[in-house]
Protein backbone atom coordinates (compact mmCIF):
# COMPACT_ATOMS: atom_id res chain seq x y z
CA UNK A 1 0.00 0.00 0.00
CA UNK A 2 1.36 3.61 -0.92
CA UNK A 3 2.50 5.43 1.91
CA UNK A 4 -0.07 8.29 2.20
CA UNK A 5 3.07 11.07 2.61
CA UNK A 6 3.95 10.88 -0.89
CA UNK A 7 0.58 11.42 -2.07
CA UNK A 8 0.37 14.20 -4.50
CA UNK A 9 -2.69 15.44 -1.86
CA UNK A 10 -0.50 15.58 0.89
CA UNK A 11 2.06 18.11 -0.77
CA UNK A 12 -0.47 20.31 -1.55
CA UNK A 13 -2.20 20.15 1.68
CA UNK A 14 0.49 20.34 4.03
CA UNK A 15 4.13 20.66 2.49
CA UNK A 16 3.42 23.61 -0.06
CA UNK A 17 1.82 25.56 2.90
CA UNK A 18 4.86 24.60 5.40
CA UNK A 19 7.28 25.67 2.39
CA UNK A 20 5.10 28.68 2.06
CA UNK A 21 5.61 29.41 5.54
CA UNK A 22 9.24 29.44 5.64
CA UNK A 23 10.24 31.12 2.65
CA UNK A 24 7.73 34.15 3.97
CA UNK A 25 9.55 33.74 7.54
CA UNK A 26 13.36 33.67 6.09
CA UNK A 27 11.98 36.58 3.65
CA UNK A 28 10.72 38.90 6.62
CA UNK A 29 14.09 37.84 8.75
CA UNK A 30 16.20 38.89 6.00
CA UNK A 31 14.27 41.67 5.25
CA UNK A 32 14.16 42.78 9.17
CA UNK A 33 17.61 42.40 9.27
CA UNK A 34 18.65 44.38 5.75
CA UNK A 35 16.46 47.54 7.00
CA UNK A 36 18.05 47.35 10.16
CA UNK A 37 21.97 46.78 8.83
CA UNK A 38 21.28 49.51 5.57
CA UNK A 39 20.23 52.08 8.38
CA UNK A 40 22.98 51.79 10.53
CA UNK A 41 25.69 53.89 8.58
CA UNK A 42 22.94 56.67 8.33
CA UNK A 43 22.44 57.16 11.86
CA UNK A 44 25.89 56.14 12.63
CA UNK A 45 26.67 59.55 10.43
CA UNK A 46 24.14 61.73 11.96
CA UNK A 47 25.28 60.34 15.55
CA UNK A 48 29.18 61.11 14.82
CA UNK A 49 27.90 64.75 13.77
CA UNK A 50 26.12 65.51 16.44
CA UNK A 51 28.84 64.26 18.59
CA UNK A 52 31.30 67.05 16.70
CA UNK A 53 28.79 70.09 16.54
CA UNK A 54 27.04 69.81 20.22
CA UNK A 55 28.90 67.37 22.71
CA UNK A 56 26.45 66.32 25.99
CA UNK A 57 22.99 66.59 23.50
CA UNK A 58 22.03 62.88 24.96
CA UNK A 59 19.94 62.68 27.62
CA UNK A 60 21.74 61.48 30.26
CA UNK A 61 24.55 63.57 29.67
CA UNK A 62 21.96 66.91 28.69
CA UNK A 63 20.36 66.55 32.41
CA UNK A 64 23.11 65.73 34.54
CA UNK A 65 24.95 68.61 33.33
CA UNK A 66 22.21 70.57 34.27
CA UNK A 67 22.15 69.23 37.20
CA UNK A 68 25.62 69.66 38.30
CA UNK A 69 25.21 73.65 37.29
CA UNK A 70 22.27 74.20 39.77
CA UNK A 71 23.52 76.82 42.91
CA UNK A 72 23.15 75.43 45.95
CA UNK A 73 19.54 75.24 47.53
CA UNK A 74 19.76 77.59 49.58
CA UNK A 75 20.42 80.08 46.58
CA UNK A 76 18.22 78.25 44.08
CA UNK A 77 14.85 79.29 43.60
CA UNK A 78 12.97 76.16 42.33
CA UNK A 79 14.10 75.19 46.15
CA UNK A 80 12.52 78.13 47.59
CA UNK A 81 9.38 77.78 45.36
CA UNK A 82 9.33 73.70 46.94
CA UNK A 83 9.72 75.07 50.37
CA UNK A 84 6.61 77.76 49.93
CA UNK A 85 4.65 75.40 48.13
CA UNK A 86 5.09 72.95 51.48
CA UNK A 87 4.10 75.90 53.77
CA UNK A 88 0.87 75.96 52.53
CA UNK A 89 -1.23 74.72 55.11
CA UNK A 90 -4.74 72.34 54.17
CA UNK A 91 -7.21 74.26 55.10
CA UNK A 92 -6.44 76.74 51.73
CA UNK A 93 -6.13 73.59 49.69
CA UNK A 94 -9.27 72.54 50.51
CA UNK A 95 -10.82 75.70 49.95
CA UNK A 96 -8.91 76.06 46.16
CA UNK A 97 -10.26 72.86 45.57
CA UNK A 98 -13.65 74.02 46.12
CA UNK A 99 -15.61 74.24 42.66
CA UNK A 100 -16.03 77.97 42.08
CA UNK A 101 -13.65 78.97 45.27
CA UNK A 102 -11.96 81.74 42.58
CA UNK A 103 -14.03 81.16 39.83
CA UNK A 104 -15.17 84.61 39.99
CA UNK A 105 -11.44 85.97 39.25
CA UNK A 106 -12.06 84.67 35.55
CA UNK A 107 -14.94 86.90 34.88
CA UNK A 108 -12.98 89.78 36.79
CA UNK A 109 -13.06 92.73 33.98
CA UNK A 110 -10.39 95.57 34.09
CA UNK A 111 -10.75 97.98 35.41
CA UNK A 112 -13.55 97.31 37.11
CA UNK A 113 -13.23 95.59 41.11
CA UNK A 114 -14.26 92.97 42.61
CA UNK A 115 -17.43 92.02 44.74
CA UNK A 116 -16.14 92.75 48.19
CA UNK A 117 -17.90 89.35 49.40
CA UNK A 118 -15.28 87.43 46.94
CA UNK A 119 -12.43 89.90 48.17
CA UNK A 120 -13.60 88.76 51.36
CA UNK A 121 -13.40 85.49 51.44
CA UNK A 122 -10.03 85.16 49.40
CA UNK A 123 -8.63 87.47 51.36
CA UNK A 124 -9.72 84.93 54.79
CA UNK A 125 -8.06 82.26 53.23
CA UNK A 126 -4.77 84.08 52.02
CA UNK A 127 -4.28 84.99 56.09
CA UNK A 128 -4.49 80.95 56.70
CA UNK A 129 -1.61 80.79 54.14
CA UNK A 130 0.27 83.80 55.68
CA UNK A 131 3.68 81.91 55.95
CA UNK A 132 3.61 80.36 52.38
CA UNK A 133 3.08 83.61 50.73
CA UNK A 134 5.83 85.37 52.70
CA UNK A 135 8.06 82.55 51.55
CA UNK A 136 6.67 83.04 48.30
CA UNK A 137 7.75 86.24 48.05
CA UNK A 138 11.04 85.67 48.77
CA UNK A 139 11.74 84.39 45.19
CA UNK A 140 12.37 87.10 43.36
CA UNK A 141 15.23 87.65 45.82
CA UNK A 142 17.25 84.93 44.70
CA UNK A 143 19.01 84.40 41.62
CA UNK A 144 17.80 81.74 38.37
CA UNK A 145 17.82 77.84 39.52
CA UNK A 146 16.02 74.98 38.49
CA UNK A 147 14.49 71.73 40.02
CA UNK A 148 16.72 68.39 39.48
CA UNK A 149 15.07 65.71 36.68
CA UNK A 150 16.88 62.77 36.61
CA UNK A 151 15.50 60.17 33.32
CA UNK A 152 15.71 56.67 34.97
CA UNK A 153 18.70 54.46 33.28
CA UNK A 154 16.45 52.49 31.66
CA UNK A 155 13.93 54.00 30.45
CA UNK A 156 13.23 57.80 29.03
CA UNK A 157 10.53 58.49 31.08
CA UNK A 158 10.78 60.75 34.04
CA UNK A 159 8.48 62.28 36.72
CA UNK A 160 7.88 66.62 36.72
CA UNK A 161 5.74 66.66 40.20
CA UNK A 162 7.45 70.05 40.75
CA UNK A 163 5.20 71.39 37.72
CA UNK A 164 2.00 71.39 39.85
CA UNK A 165 4.04 72.58 43.05
CA UNK A 166 5.34 75.36 41.28
CA UNK A 167 1.84 76.10 39.57
CA UNK A 168 0.28 76.44 42.63
CA UNK A 169 2.30 78.81 44.04
CA UNK A 170 2.00 80.79 41.40
CA UNK A 171 -1.65 80.73 41.86
CA UNK A 172 -1.11 81.80 45.61
CA UNK A 173 1.29 84.42 44.53
CA UNK A 174 -1.42 85.74 41.90
CA UNK A 175 -4.01 85.98 44.81
CA UNK A 176 -1.99 87.73 46.91
CA UNK A 177 -1.09 90.72 44.65
CA UNK A 178 -4.93 91.28 43.58
CA UNK A 179 -5.82 91.66 47.20
CA UNK A 180 -2.73 93.64 47.53
CA UNK A 181 -4.10 96.15 44.61
CA UNK A 182 -7.71 95.54 45.32
CA UNK A 183 -5.83 97.23 49.15
CA UNK A 184 -4.12 100.25 46.92
CA UNK A 185 -0.58 98.56 47.79
CA UNK A 186 0.47 99.14 44.06
CA UNK A 187 3.79 98.33 45.09
CA UNK A 188 2.96 95.17 47.58
CA UNK A 189 1.10 94.06 44.27
CA UNK A 190 4.26 94.41 42.03
CA UNK A 191 6.41 92.79 44.08
CA UNK A 192 3.87 90.01 44.36
CA UNK A 193 3.95 89.48 40.37
CA UNK A 194 7.60 90.05 40.35
CA UNK A 195 8.06 86.96 42.66
CA UNK A 196 5.49 85.21 40.52
CA UNK A 197 7.33 85.40 37.43
CA UNK A 198 10.78 84.67 39.57
CA UNK A 199 8.89 81.62 40.52
CA UNK A 200 8.13 80.78 36.33
CA UNK A 201 11.38 81.16 35.80
CA UNK A 202 12.44 79.01 38.57
CA UNK A 203 12.20 76.28 35.78
CA UNK A 204 15.02 77.49 34.11
CA UNK A 205 15.92 75.78 30.87
CA UNK A 206 14.83 72.63 31.88
CA UNK A 207 14.68 71.07 28.23
CA UNK A 208 10.83 69.41 28.14
CA UNK A 209 8.46 70.94 26.11
CA UNK A 210 5.68 70.46 28.79
CA UNK A 211 8.11 72.70 31.53
CA UNK A 212 9.13 75.20 29.10
CA UNK A 213 5.16 75.62 27.97
CA UNK A 214 4.38 76.10 31.64
CA UNK A 215 6.57 78.72 32.36
CA UNK A 216 5.03 80.62 29.81
CA UNK A 217 1.90 80.30 31.07
CA UNK A 218 3.60 81.38 34.51
CA UNK A 219 5.24 84.60 32.71
CA UNK A 220 1.41 85.18 31.15
CA UNK A 221 -0.23 84.72 33.98
CA UNK A 222 2.34 87.84 35.71
CA UNK A 223 1.42 90.31 32.75
CA UNK A 224 -2.21 89.67 33.69
CA UNK A 225 -1.44 90.65 37.51
CA UNK A 226 0.61 93.75 36.60
CA UNK A 227 -1.89 94.74 34.06
CA UNK A 228 -4.71 94.62 36.71
CA UNK A 229 -2.54 96.15 39.14
CA UNK A 230 -1.92 99.26 36.58
CA UNK A 231 -6.00 99.24 36.40
CA UNK A 232 -6.56 99.90 39.95
CA UNK A 233 -3.69 101.38 41.42
CA UNK A 234 -1.42 105.19 41.30
CA UNK A 235 1.55 106.37 42.59
CA UNK A 236 4.09 103.35 42.05
CA UNK A 237 7.43 103.56 42.91
CA UNK A 238 9.56 104.15 39.59
CA UNK A 239 12.21 101.72 41.16
CA UNK A 240 9.66 99.17 40.78
CA UNK A 241 8.30 99.37 36.91
CA UNK A 242 11.96 99.70 35.90
CA UNK A 243 12.10 96.28 37.55
CA UNK A 244 9.43 94.95 35.95
CA UNK A 245 11.15 96.24 32.99
CA UNK A 246 13.84 94.59 32.88
CA UNK A 247 12.43 91.38 34.21
CA UNK A 248 9.99 91.06 31.27
CA UNK A 249 13.19 91.61 28.87
CA UNK A 250 15.18 89.46 30.76
CA UNK A 251 12.31 86.55 29.75
CA UNK A 252 11.74 87.77 26.42
CA UNK A 253 15.25 87.04 25.43
CA UNK A 254 14.92 83.50 27.01
CA UNK A 255 15.41 80.53 24.63
CA UNK A 256 13.16 78.89 25.62
CA UNK A 257 12.31 76.90 22.15
CA UNK A 258 15.77 76.03 22.11
CA UNK A 259 16.11 74.71 25.55
CA UNK A 260 12.95 72.61 24.50
CA UNK A 261 13.91 71.27 21.46
CA UNK A 262 17.37 69.83 22.63
CA UNK A 263 15.51 68.12 25.30
CA UNK A 264 12.92 66.51 23.11
CA UNK A 265 16.06 65.61 20.24
CA UNK A 266 17.36 63.57 23.24
CA UNK A 267 14.16 62.36 24.22
CA UNK A 268 13.64 60.61 20.84
CA UNK A 269 17.47 59.44 20.46
CA UNK A 270 16.72 57.59 23.43
CA UNK A 271 13.24 56.58 22.97
CA UNK A 272 14.31 55.31 18.93
CA UNK A 273 17.21 53.36 21.45
CA UNK A 274 14.75 51.30 23.64
CA UNK A 275 12.76 50.83 20.92
CA UNK A 276 15.50 49.33 18.34
CA UNK A 277 16.83 46.96 21.69
CA UNK A 278 13.63 46.01 22.21
CA UNK A 279 13.38 47.29 25.88
CA UNK A 280 10.41 49.50 25.08
CA UNK A 281 8.03 47.65 23.14
CA UNK A 282 6.39 49.43 20.38
CA UNK A 283 2.59 49.44 21.47
CA UNK A 284 3.49 51.01 25.02
CA UNK A 285 4.89 54.06 22.76
CA UNK A 286 1.59 56.09 22.03
CA UNK A 287 -1.55 55.65 20.80
CA UNK A 288 -1.87 54.29 16.97
CA UNK A 289 -4.21 56.47 15.20
CA UNK A 290 -5.76 58.15 18.16
CA UNK A 291 -7.13 54.83 19.51
CA UNK A 292 -5.66 52.12 22.21
CA UNK A 293 -3.96 48.87 20.17
CA UNK A 294 -3.19 45.54 20.95
CA UNK A 295 0.08 44.03 21.45
CA UNK A 296 1.16 42.95 17.63
CA UNK A 297 4.28 41.00 17.28
CA UNK A 298 4.54 41.66 13.33
CA UNK A 299 3.84 45.78 14.36
CA UNK A 300 6.20 45.36 16.60
CA UNK A 301 9.03 43.69 14.47
CA UNK A 302 7.66 46.30 11.48
CA UNK A 303 8.77 49.48 13.99
CA UNK A 304 12.12 47.79 14.97
CA UNK A 305 13.11 47.05 12.25
CA UNK A 306 12.81 51.14 10.69
CA UNK A 307 13.66 52.32 14.47
CA UNK A 308 17.43 52.65 13.38
CA UNK A 309 16.39 54.65 10.46
CA UNK A 310 13.52 56.58 11.94
CA UNK A 311 16.46 57.44 14.56
CA UNK A 312 18.87 59.06 11.82
CA UNK A 313 15.57 60.91 10.71
CA UNK A 314 14.56 62.14 13.81
CA UNK A 315 17.75 63.98 14.93
CA UNK A 316 18.23 65.14 11.26
CA UNK A 317 14.46 66.80 11.52
CA UNK A 318 15.56 68.27 14.83
CA UNK A 319 19.28 69.42 14.31
CA UNK A 320 17.01 71.56 11.57
CA UNK A 321 14.61 72.57 14.94
CA UNK A 322 17.55 74.02 16.96
CA UNK A 323 19.06 75.51 14.61
CA UNK A 324 15.63 77.57 13.49
CA UNK A 325 15.02 77.59 17.34
CA UNK A 326 18.07 79.85 18.01
CA UNK A 327 16.29 82.60 15.28
CA UNK A 328 14.58 85.09 17.04
CA UNK A 329 10.91 85.29 17.61
CA UNK A 330 9.61 86.64 14.32
CA UNK A 331 8.70 85.59 10.76
CA UNK A 332 11.70 84.61 9.73
CA UNK A 333 11.96 81.80 12.87
CA UNK A 334 8.10 81.04 12.32
CA UNK A 335 9.08 80.55 8.33
CA UNK A 336 12.05 77.95 9.13
CA UNK A 337 9.73 76.01 11.36
CA UNK A 338 6.80 75.65 9.02
CA UNK A 339 9.62 74.48 6.38
CA UNK A 340 10.78 71.58 8.80
CA UNK A 341 7.07 70.72 9.46
CA UNK A 342 6.19 71.04 5.71
CA UNK A 343 9.14 68.64 4.97
CA UNK A 344 8.57 65.70 7.56
CA UNK A 345 5.05 66.11 8.71
CA UNK A 346 3.30 63.30 6.38
CA UNK A 347 6.19 60.73 7.42
CA UNK A 348 4.54 57.89 9.70
CA UNK A 349 0.84 59.97 9.21
CA UNK A 350 -1.77 58.51 7.25
CA UNK A 351 -0.78 60.63 4.69
CA UNK A 352 2.48 58.58 4.33
CA UNK A 353 0.51 56.23 2.91
CA UNK A 354 -1.02 52.32 3.56
CA UNK A 355 2.18 51.33 4.68
CA UNK A 356 3.83 53.74 7.01
CA UNK A 357 7.44 53.14 6.72
CA UNK A 358 8.46 55.75 9.04
CA UNK A 359 5.52 54.80 12.30
CA UNK A 360 8.07 55.38 14.91
CA UNK A 361 8.76 59.02 13.77
CA UNK A 362 5.41 59.53 13.39
CA UNK A 363 4.85 58.17 16.93
CA UNK A 364 7.68 60.48 18.45
CA UNK A 365 7.28 63.54 16.46
CA UNK A 366 6.01 65.90 18.80
CA UNK A 367 3.40 69.30 18.00
CA UNK A 368 6.30 71.39 17.82
CA UNK A 369 4.38 74.32 16.04
CA UNK A 370 2.35 74.58 19.08
CA UNK A 371 5.06 75.42 21.25
CA UNK A 372 6.53 77.99 19.07
CA UNK A 373 3.05 79.38 19.08
CA UNK A 374 2.99 79.40 22.28
CA UNK A 375 6.38 81.07 22.61
CA UNK A 376 5.97 83.83 20.19
CA UNK A 377 2.65 84.75 22.31
CA UNK A 378 4.30 84.81 25.31
CA UNK A 379 7.12 87.25 23.61
CA UNK A 380 4.31 89.29 22.06
CA UNK A 381 2.95 89.77 25.73
CA UNK A 382 5.99 90.75 27.09
CA UNK A 383 7.32 93.27 25.06
CA UNK A 384 3.86 94.59 24.79
CA UNK A 385 3.76 94.37 28.38
CA UNK A 386 7.39 96.25 28.25
CA UNK A 387 5.82 99.63 25.93
CA UNK A 388 2.77 99.70 28.05
CA UNK A 389 5.45 99.83 31.48
CA UNK A 390 7.43 102.78 29.73
CA UNK A 391 4.48 104.54 29.04
CA UNK A 392 2.98 104.42 32.35
CA UNK A 393 6.10 105.79 33.80
CA UNK A 394 6.12 108.48 31.46
CA UNK A 395 2.36 109.77 32.81
CA UNK A 396 3.58 109.58 36.17
CA UNK A 397 6.47 112.00 35.13
CA UNK A 398 4.26 114.16 32.81
CA UNK A 399 0.40 113.39 33.80
CA UNK A 400 -0.07 112.26 30.51
CA UNK A 401 0.41 109.42 28.23
CA UNK A 402 2.76 109.89 25.15
CA UNK A 403 0.59 110.62 21.40
CA UNK A 404 3.15 108.06 20.05
CA UNK A 405 6.79 106.19 21.13
CA UNK A 406 8.96 108.64 19.79
CA UNK A 407 7.63 110.78 22.73
CA UNK A 408 9.42 108.61 25.18
CA UNK A 409 13.10 109.01 26.73
CA UNK A 410 15.43 106.60 25.37
CA UNK A 411 15.73 105.55 29.71
CA UNK A 412 12.42 104.53 29.82
CA UNK A 413 12.55 102.82 26.50
CA UNK A 414 16.10 102.22 24.56
CA UNK A 415 13.63 100.92 21.48
CA UNK A 416 10.97 100.14 20.78
CA UNK A 417 10.46 96.12 20.98
CA UNK A 418 10.02 94.29 18.05
CA UNK A 419 6.33 92.30 17.40
CA UNK A 420 7.34 88.91 16.77
CA UNK A 421 4.31 88.05 14.69
CA UNK A 422 4.97 91.47 12.38
CA UNK A 423 8.44 91.80 12.38
CA UNK A 424 7.87 95.62 12.65
CA UNK A 425 7.95 97.32 16.46
CA UNK A 426 5.34 96.75 18.94
CA UNK A 427 2.11 99.12 18.04
CA UNK A 428 1.17 101.82 20.26
CA UNK A 429 -2.40 103.54 20.16
CA UNK A 430 -3.56 106.52 22.70
CA UNK A 431 -7.18 105.86 23.49
CA UNK A 432 -10.05 108.23 25.23
CA UNK A 433 -9.85 106.83 28.43
CA UNK A 434 -5.84 105.66 28.60
CA UNK A 435 -3.80 103.62 26.03
CA UNK A 436 -2.63 100.20 24.57
CA UNK A 437 0.50 98.70 23.45
CA UNK A 438 -0.19 95.99 21.41
CA UNK A 439 0.74 93.13 18.98
CA UNK A 440 -1.17 92.72 15.63
CA UNK A 441 -1.06 88.55 16.58
CA UNK A 442 -1.05 85.57 14.45
CA UNK A 443 -3.67 86.38 11.95
CA UNK A 444 -0.99 89.75 10.80
CA UNK A 445 -3.90 91.85 11.12
CA UNK A 446 -4.16 95.31 12.50
CA UNK A 447 -7.32 95.53 14.23
CA UNK A 448 -6.58 98.83 16.06
CA UNK A 449 -6.64 97.14 19.97
CA UNK A 450 -10.23 97.60 19.71
CA UNK A 451 -10.24 94.06 21.39
CA UNK A 452 -7.04 92.45 23.30
CA UNK A 453 -7.70 88.85 23.99
CA UNK A 454 -5.09 87.12 25.27
CA UNK A 455 -5.86 83.89 23.89
CA UNK A 456 -4.97 85.63 19.97
CA UNK A 457 -8.13 84.93 18.67
CA UNK A 458 -8.88 85.36 15.06
CA UNK A 459 -10.20 89.18 14.77
CA UNK A 460 -8.54 90.12 18.37
CA UNK A 461 -4.93 91.57 18.43
CA UNK A 462 -3.09 90.64 21.79
CA UNK A 463 -1.64 93.10 24.03
CA UNK A 464 -1.84 95.14 27.17
CA UNK A 465 -4.36 97.65 28.41
CA UNK A 466 -3.98 101.07 30.13
CA UNK A 467 -6.53 103.80 31.68
CA UNK A 468 -5.89 106.74 32.87
CA UNK A 469 -6.26 107.84 36.86
CA UNK A 470 -9.63 108.46 36.27
CA UNK A 471 -10.48 105.34 34.93
CA UNK A 472 -9.41 103.11 36.94
CA UNK A 473 -10.92 101.21 39.87
CA UNK A 474 -14.18 101.38 38.39
CA UNK A 475 -17.45 99.37 40.05
CA UNK A 476 -17.39 95.54 40.05
CA UNK A 477 -19.85 94.31 37.04
CA UNK A 478 -23.19 92.76 37.86
CA UNK A 479 -22.70 89.07 38.43
CA UNK A 480 -23.46 86.76 35.35
CA UNK A 481 -26.68 85.09 35.45
CA UNK A 482 -26.30 81.75 36.64
CA UNK A 483 -26.91 79.06 34.03
CA UNK A 484 -28.39 75.85 35.28
CA UNK A 485 -26.84 72.57 34.99
CA UNK A 486 -27.92 69.19 33.17
CA UNK A 487 -27.54 67.75 36.79
CA UNK A 488 -28.95 69.60 39.04
CA UNK A 489 -27.24 72.89 40.39
CA UNK A 490 -27.27 76.57 38.83
CA UNK A 491 -24.46 76.53 37.27
CA UNK A 492 -22.45 74.05 38.51
CA UNK A 493 -21.61 70.89 36.12
CA UNK A 494 -20.63 67.95 38.61
CA UNK A 495 -21.75 64.36 37.10
CA UNK A 496 -24.21 62.58 39.90
CA UNK A 497 -21.54 59.90 39.94
CA UNK A 498 -20.24 58.19 43.33
CA UNK A 499 -17.18 59.25 43.81
CA UNK A 500 -18.67 63.32 43.11
CA UNK A 501 -18.09 65.25 46.39
CA UNK A 502 -20.61 66.63 48.84
CA UNK A 503 -21.03 70.19 48.90
CA UNK A 504 -19.10 71.91 51.23
CA UNK A 505 -16.03 68.97 51.21
CA UNK A 506 -12.93 68.71 49.75
CA UNK A 507 -12.93 67.59 46.08
CA UNK A 508 -9.70 65.89 43.75
CA UNK A 509 -6.68 67.47 43.81
CA UNK A 510 -6.08 69.96 40.86
CA UNK A 511 -4.76 67.87 37.71
CA UNK A 512 -1.78 67.05 36.93
CA UNK A 513 0.22 68.43 34.21
CA UNK A 514 -0.10 67.14 31.33
CA UNK A 515 1.29 63.82 30.09
CA UNK A 516 3.66 63.63 27.65
CA UNK A 517 3.74 60.80 26.14
CA UNK A 518 4.40 58.31 29.01
CA UNK A 519 3.71 54.54 28.85
CA UNK A 520 1.38 52.77 31.17
CA UNK A 521 1.95 52.84 34.98
CA UNK A 522 4.66 55.46 34.78
CA UNK A 523 4.58 58.77 36.87
CA UNK A 524 3.46 61.89 35.78
CA UNK A 525 5.77 63.38 33.51
CA UNK A 526 7.67 62.37 30.48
Amino acid sequence: MPSPFRSAGFRWVVVAPAMLAAFVASFLFVTFHLMRATATPKRDKVVAALDAADPGWRMADLFAARNAALPPPERNAAEQVLRAERAIPKSYRDWERQPGSTQWRADLTNPHLPHKADVADLRKHLGQAREAVEQARVVRRLPAGGFTVTPKPDSAFFALPHIDHSRRVWLLLSHDSLVRAYDRDADGAVDSALALLAAARAIGDEPVFVSQLVRMSGANLCIGEVERTLGWCVGFDDAKLAELDQAFAEEAAAPRLRWAMRGERAFHHRMAELVDDGTLPSHQLARYDGQPYWYDPALDLWVRAGARDDQALGLAMFDELVAAADLPAGPQRAKAIGAVEERYGRLGSPAEGPIRRHLLFGLLRPAFHRTTESDTRTVAQLNAARVAIACERHRQKTGTYPETLDELPKELLPEVPTDPFSGKPILYTKLPDGAAAYSVGADGTDDGAVKLNPKNEKGNDLGFRLWTPEHRRKPPSPRPPETPSLFGGPGGFAMPFEDTPKPGTPTAPPPLSPRVRRPPEEPPGR
